[in-house]
């Protein structure tokens, strides 16, 4: 009877191990920090379980929905330090964004000629430039991008 209670015992443990991917403990770190809205150090946990199992879709889908949600907030805190006047910390936060798989370009020239002094005629270019870089350095790599330009004029006129 013992024989048959260690057998199955090992087996059961045998079959646990097998089913536990690899990165696992990771995975769940990074699910607790994402879940604190910690998308850095989320980010760090997910870039591990990725390289402990490569081709585990799970870990490179949640890998890749921190990345834009991290990159999106480092967005989100440059725009309010630049609102505050903190130019310096602004652009740390939007260096900080461009680390991510996220890339923006938006130059933009415009031209404004006041007529009288109530009346004022604009004109502008804009370019807009988006990429995405996913699972870079992995075996499927994509490259999703997205280019616009964009004339406008206006005539403002003022009470």
């Amino acid at each position: 009877m013992q024989r048959w209670g260690t057998l199955i015992l090992c087996c059961g443990v045998g079959l646990l191990a097998a089913g536990c991917p690899k990165g696992g403990g990771e995975y769940h770190q990074g699910m607790k920090a994402e879940t604190l809205q910690d998308y850095d150090a989320a980010l760090t946990y997910y870039q591990k379980a990725v390289k402990a199992d490569p081709y585990n879709a799970s870990y490179k889908i949640k890998l890749n929905q921190v990345r834009f949600e991290a990159g999106e907030l480092h967005v989100k805190r440059g725009l309010e330090l630049r609102k505050k006047g903190d130019l310096q910390g602004a652009a740390g936060e939007f260096q900080r964004a461009q680390t991510f798989p996220l890339k923006f370009q938006s130059p933009l020239a415009r031209l404004s000629v006041k007529i009288t002094n109530r009346i004022r005629w604009n004109l502008g270019y804009q370019y807009y430039g988006y990429r995405e870089d996913f699972f870079t350095g992995q075996p499927f790599t994509t490259d999703y991008g997205y280019r616009a330009q964009t004339g406008y004029t206006s005539l403002l006129w003022s009470f």
